[in-house]
């Protein structure tokens, strides 16, 4: 349904708009996380402590992974009694075009940076 990269332009224009980093810090960041095996959204730990040190980079640590594991805790187990619902079907259709919509955002977004 789309991935880390979905973001990656939201990341880019919040975090340089507000002044917290460069767009030369953030591309190098984004260069460097695609050369480590992880996550691509391990950036926000690169972003957060340039933004504000140890602290930033432990708060883009917990909050890579928390709307995960929130839900995994909240939505999983009523997931079985509602995935065959016609209104869920249309939503997750919906959202997977809305996904693969950022995935051609972001791609357009970095070739435009690019050079």
């Amino acid at each position: 349904m789309g991935g880390g990269h979905v973001g990656i332009p939201l990341l880019l224009t919040d975090f340089v708009s507000f002044g917290m980093i460069t767009k030369d810090i953030f591309f190098n960041g984004f260069s460097i996380n695609n050369m480590v095996p992880g996550t691509i959204m391990s950036i926000a730990v690169f972003i957060g402590g340039f933004a504000d040190s140890i602290r930033g980079a432990c708060i883009g640590y917990v909050f890579l992974f928390l709307p995960t594991f929130l839900f995994i805790w909240g939505v999983l187990p009523f997931w079985h009694n509602h995935r065959k619902d016609p209104n869920i079907q249309t939503f997750i259709r919906g959202a997977s075009l809305v996904s693969t919509g950022f995935v051609f955002a972001t791609a357009y977004k970095l070739w435009q940076n690019a050079g």
